[in-house]
């Protein structure tokens, strides 16, 4: 196993027994149970009832559940668990408990809420239920701490906590107890024990209320066992005492990285705070989208945009669509969104449903029948026919392409607020008309038009009748997407045969996770389609044909359209291609030229060279053939003389044969003796004969030397000859290459003047591209909008961040059409699948609002709800593209989906407030995430008691972990490479968030202001609109001010200053009467002490009582809180009522920037800030808020004439 999946599990085990630590208040029962139980009436109209009763000396537990005969008999069915719950201790006493022995100061505030020190279980004889003993999880952990303080890492653990458990059960409950009865005494002797052993030893004798003995019974009574079948496996479970939401999900998620190689997107998630490595990893792959312009272009390219859009007339702008885009293109699990209050968040989210549900209707169309999309799946254990749970509708059908079901949305938030806020929004009716009412969308209103539609569905509701008694009716309305069927889960039963148009256009949206969400889903929405699907098979299926027709043309007409825009993303580009394509041709030859003329100057000094020489060696041959003239006179003159010797030579010979035949013979006997005259002459001519011989020879030997110099001399000549040949030869080819390249010369001259002529008119094509751009409304993301963009002039910026490039009207309302056709696609799918309604009513099976033929709720084992709750949960998601829930119910409900990975798309909405563990259990389930949020404003609510364990047994290597600020949105921005930096009052180093939203919508200044400010930077651009004069005369002052009221606070940290609320009860008298009794305007306080003072100040006043106790209670009730009430909430005008007197300083240095940031962009038109100016302004958050509004002092002036 690798060490970052080991690490993952370690982090994963210490938010575990953080969450474990994290104790439930003492339960407290309904108000409308409570009324029922304690009610004198005899008629119970209710299926179900809660009850709440005390275990006491004078009845046993059986004795007790059986004493009330009206319950016995209307109710007569009782839970299988009875939860005991006993001792009720204030949580402040453990708080202020380890603050002194670990901290040695205080808290800021009082927690008035109170725990229960232990709990357990018993059966409706009032037998103990073995391990089912709870001591409070919060008080075991002070013990631990204080008792063990050097050994929390082996001691604070849950084995541990469950060892002890263990151990306290076998002393009261022993095994070898046949009847282990719970009594009132057997509570009371378990309750002084723990006091003795787990209060006493730690707690401050000054701590108050931890020894009144208490106790409270919990169990639910049944009308029938139907109703406890339906409801008894899922009822509270009251006597756990742990925060149990997300340990079901740790479990599963520890189980499957213990046993195999876990998801590393999943395990970089949970690790990403704790690796330094992974920061500085990160960190070099971070891109500053703010500054990254070539990152912007690539991103804003509409082929990585979506083919969908939500009907409105505007676009998104630039940044929400830089959002859109990179999200839709980013590989990785999770992507993140910084998105500020007022920035549009919900117009992002549209944008990705839209997307989604074009993409899915693209596979759907594929098919010709939609029951070909599936294959056929069993159960197993079913007990009917093959396995299943009912002998009719026996199978279950999955999709064969895996991939339809990634377009599914779960939008999850620890908000129940924004989780409603998203629901409501969706599918409003009069809110989509609204964003389409204009000329040039007049083509999109008339598609969503209820009155306009040329379809209609019908199906069968129920309604209320003129005597308010229910029945079912055949509706048949104008349909948008199942627009009945929306408007029916909003208002259930009313009576909609008289509403010419209903409040909701379609079934985009359905809030789901907890039980009486799903059952009301069920019923109004799931129960009429499965009695509408088949129902006219002929029409719905020629209409299913129709759709898929008419959505693949207009389809691939959106797939053109975004062709063309991406070609017209590349004018730049490609002008900037061919320019640099010209520039390097242009260049190369300038190079080559260059060269050339280098070549020609060469030859040039060659060609001289050669002249020179040529010049310089004509002499030397000259001279040469006069040597060889000389020489050959030479020769000539010896031959001469040696033909002369031989015409000597000759004759003499010639003489001496004369001499010689003349001879006579005693001349030639006796020539020894005596010589005769002729002798004598032929003797002298022999010996002159010898003599010219021998000169002959002579003259012969001299003759062939002067030949060799001759021959020497002709040689010489004859190289001469050929080195002067040569000469000519490079000269003349020096010459010729001269020309040559002369010509290249010229060639390259007229290819300069055709480069700079291309050029030219690649400009002007450019210029013509853009103008005919420009005329069709589209903006070029080019040189002239990044210099507005990066304008410091924020009015510039602003013209540049309202944009989105490339984008036209035209190609919005193609991509409504297909958004419109595509719905069509999806409702035709389902209403002609048998296979679809199959799935809806084992759905219905599944959660037992439905049963089966033999007239049974099915009770699925197991194997069979993990085998098929993908499939059908993927039919739900087919029939509504976006489910909402919180992740408190995301565990329960998704409890039988364990694979990781195996959903589509979630979404994480107001992620800055969810604690990084609360979204485990979620992103382990789906493929991919967007994370929105706002690491600025309120940060997750962690009790002081559990954030005092975390620091004290959080491993120094998870110190990043303990913080209280960390966050899902900040995981998940650390995780992001697209992003920005900013700035904060509360620290010093920049802040890295994800992909920022800037355009703020919501708050007039000074508001946006101070927010500016304070928390971004001055990084927020303002486009808020005024209000209408209606509105702005309604309001209670002409402006914002700080009513500066001094005053003492209660003390003993209940920082409510009585002064400052009767001030603030004056405003809101004022905004009642002027609002006439809907006074929209919030009390916002960072205190909870505050709070309770102003709620009580306010139920004093006559001007507010006079509009009824009851508008004034639930006023109170919805409209007053700390700033954790109000996140994602707006209202017209705020209080911000901050209480403490100078004795509170703490407090007051406790008031961070995030708590400001909340509440002042709570307002959208006014703020009110009401507390003592001089002490606040000790505040760097306050004391900006401060700048920002002028300071009325009340004590001076009359509030009213402000």
């Amino acid at each position: 196993m690798k060490t970052k999946q080991l690490k993952a599990m370690e982090i994963i085990e210490f938010w575990r027994l953080i969450e474990f630590l994290n104790q439930k208040a003492f339960p407290i029962q309904n108000t409308e149970d409570r009324k029922v139980q304690l009610s004198k009436m005899e008629e119970i109209n209710q299926n179900k009832l809660t009850i709440f009763e005390e275990v006491t000396d004078q009845q046993t537990i059986k004795e007790k559940i059986k004493d009330n005969e009206k319950l016995n008999e209307q109710l007569p069915i009782t839970s299988s668990d009875f939860h005991i719950v006993v001792g009720r201790m204030q949580r402040k006493i453990i708080i202020d408990t380890l603050y002194q022995e670990f901290k040695g100061k205080e808290t800021v505030e009082n927690n008035a809420e109170n725990i229960a020190i232990f709990a357990l279980k018993v059966n409706s004889e009032g037998l103990y239920i073995k391990e089912s003993l709870r001591l409070s999880p919060l008080l075991w952990g002070m013990t631990i701490c204080c008792h063990y303080p050097d050994k929390l890492k082996t001691k604070l653990r849950l084995e541990e906590y469950y060892r002890t458990m263990a151990i306290i059960e076998a002393k009261f409950f022993p095994d070898d107890e046949d009847d282990n009865e719970v009594t009132a005494d057997k509570l009371k002797e378990i309750f002084y024990y723990i006091v003795n052993v787990f209060i006493k030893k730690y707690v401050s004798t000054s701590s108050e209320n931890y020894e009144n003995y208490y106790n409270k019974m919990i169990y639910t009574r049944f009308k029938d066992q139907a109703e406890y079948d339906k409801h008894n496996d899922i009822l509270e479970d009251h006597s756990e005492l742990m925060t149990s939401f997300f340990q079901n999900d740790f479990e599963l998620v520890l189980n499957n990285l213990n046993t195999e190689e876990g998801n590393y997107d999943f395990v970089n998630y949970v690790t990403s705070l704790h690796e330094e490595s992974n920061h500085t990893k990160l960190e070099k792959q971070r891109k500053d989208i703010r500054q990254n312009d070539d990152l912007l272009k690539e991103i804003l390219d509409p082929l990585n945009g979506p083919k969908g859009k939500w009907p409105s007339k505007y676009s998104p702008v630039l940044m929400q669509q830089v959002a859109i885009n990179a999200y839709l293109q980013n590989e990785e699990k999770v992507f993140s969104v910084n998105g500020p209050p007022g920035t549009g968040k919900t117009t992002l989210l549209k944008e990705l449903i839209a997307h989604n549900v074009v993409e899915r209707a693209a596979l759907l169309a594929e098919y010709k029948y939609a029951d070909d999309a599936f294959d056929t799946k069993a159960f197993k254990d079913g007990g009917k026919k093959d396995g299943g749970y009912d002998n009719y509708n026996r199978r279950f059908y999955d999709f064969k392409d895996s991939s339809i079901n990634d377009f599914s949305m779960l939008v999850a938030s620890s908000n129940n607020a924004a989780v409603e806020n998203i629901t409501r929004e969706l599918p409003d009716y009069e809110g989509l008309m609204g964003g389409i009412d204009s000329q040039e969308t007049a083509e999109i209103k008339q598609l969503f038009d209820q009155r306009k539609q040329q379809t209609k569905l019908s199906f069968y509701v129920k309604t209320c009748d003129d005597m308010n008694k229910m029945k079912k009716r055949l509706v048949e309305r104008n349909d948008v997407y199942f627009t009945v069927l929306a408007h029916l889960l909003k208002h259930n039963y009313d009576n909609i045969g008289n509403k010419e148009l209903l409040d909701e256009w379609g079934l985009i949206s359905a809030p789901l996770g907890k039980r009486a969400n799903l059952s009301n889903y069920y019923y109004q929405v799931i129960e009429p389609i499965i009695q509408s699907i088949t129902k006219v098979e002929e029409v719905n299926y020629k209409e299913f044909e129709k759709c898929k027709k008419d959505f693949k043309n207009q389809y691939q007409n959106v797939v053109n359209f975004q062709r063309f825009l991406h070609e017209s993303t590349r004018i730049n580009e490609k002008k900037r291609f061919k320019l640099e394509a010209i520039d390097r041709k242009i260049q190369h030859i300038y190079t080559e030229s260059k060269k050339i003329l280098n070549q020609i100057d060469y030859f040039n000094k060659e060609k001289m060279r050669y002249e020179n020489e040529m010049n310089q060696y004509s002499p030397t041959i000259k001279q040469t053939y006069f040597q060889l003239e000389v020489e050959e006179n030479k020769l000539l003159l010896l031959k001469k003389k040696t033909s002369i010797l031989r015409e000597q030579i000759t004759e003499i010979a010639k003489e001496i044969m004369e001499l010689e035949d003349q001879r006579k013979i005693h001349e030639i006997v006796l020539k020894r003796f005596f010589k005769t005259q002729r002798l004598l002459s032929l003797e002298e001519l022999k010996s002159g004969l010898l003599s010219l011989q021998k000169d002959e020879k002579l003259e012969i030997l001299v003759e062939q030397k002067q030949q060799e110099v001759i021959s020497k001399q002709k040689n010489i000549l004859f190289e001469q000859k050929m080195y002067k040949d040569k000469l000519e030869n490079k000269f003349k080819k020096a010459h010729h290459k001269i020309f040559l390249y002369e010509k290249e010369i010229q060639k390259n001259r007229v290819r300069l003047r055709e480069l700079r002529e291309d050029a030219k008119n690649v400009e002007l094509e450019s210029q013509k591209e853009i103008k005919v751009l420009e005329q069709s409304g589209t903006i070029a993301l080019g040189e002239a909008f990044f210099a507005k963009l990066h304008d410091k002039n924020t009015e510039t910026q602003l013209e540049a961040q309202l944009a989105n490039p490339w984008v036209t009207k035209e190609y919005d309302r193609e991509r409504e059409k297909l958004f419109y056709l595509a719905l069509q696609v999806n409702k035709y799918f389902i209403l002609t699948s048998k296979k679809v309604k199959s799935n809806l009513v084992n759905w219905g099976y599944l959660w037992k609002f439905k049963k089966n033929r033999d007239n049974e709720f099915c009770r699925f084992t197991d194997n069979d709800r993990r085998h098929c709750f993908k499939a059908l949960l993927n039919t739900i998601f087919l029939v509504t593209p976006v489910i909402s829930t919180t992740f408190a119910s995301v565990s329960r409900f998704l409890v039988d989906i364990e694979e990781p990975e195996s959903l589509g798309q979630l979404i994480i909405d107001e992620a800055g407030q969810a604690t990084p563990q609360m979204a485990v259990g979620a992103l382990w389930r789906f493929k991919k995430a967007i994370v929105v949020g706002d690491p600025k404003q309120v940060e997750p609510v962690v009790t002081d008691d559990v954030s005092l364990l975390m620091e004290l047994f959080a491993r120094e290597e998870f110190s990043w972990y303990k913080g209280k600020m960390i966050s899902v949105q900040s995981f998940a921005d650390s995780l992001n490479y697209i992003g920005s930096f900013l700035s904060s009052n509360d620290r010093s180093e920049k802040q890295w968030v994800g992909c920022p939203l800037v355009i703020h919508r919501r708050c007039l200044n000074p508001m946006f202001a101070i927010s500016n400010e304070l928390s971004y930077d001055n990084t927020m651009l303002y486009q808020t609109a005024a209000p209408k004069e209606a509105v702005e005369k309604s309001l209670v002052f002409q402006k914002s001010v700080w009513i500066s009221v001094d005053g003492s606070e209660i003390g003993n940290k209940n920082h409510h200053v009585p002064d400052q609320a009767r001030k603030a009860v004056t405003v809101v008298e004022r905004a009642f009467e002027k609002q006439k009794g809907k006074a929209d305007i919030y009390i916002i306080s960072p205190f909870t002490s505050v709070i309770r003072g102003f709620v009580q100040e306010a139920k004093k006043s006559s001007t507010l009582k006079r509009y009824g106790n009851s508008l004034l209670d639930a006023w109170l009730d919805t409209h007053c809180g700390t700033v954790h009430k109000f996140q994602g909430k707006e209202s017209g005008e705020v209080v911000f009522l901050l209480g403490c007197d100078a004795s509170a300083s703490g407090a007051v240095n406790w008031v961070n920037e995030n708590i400001v940031n909340v509440a002042v962009t709570r307002a959208k038109y006014r703020l009110y800030v009401i507390g003592d100016a001089e002490i606040w302004r000790k505040n760097p958050s306050l004391l900006v808020v401060q700048n920002r509004l002028e300071i009325m002092r009340a004590a001076k002036q009359e509030i009213g004439n402000t």
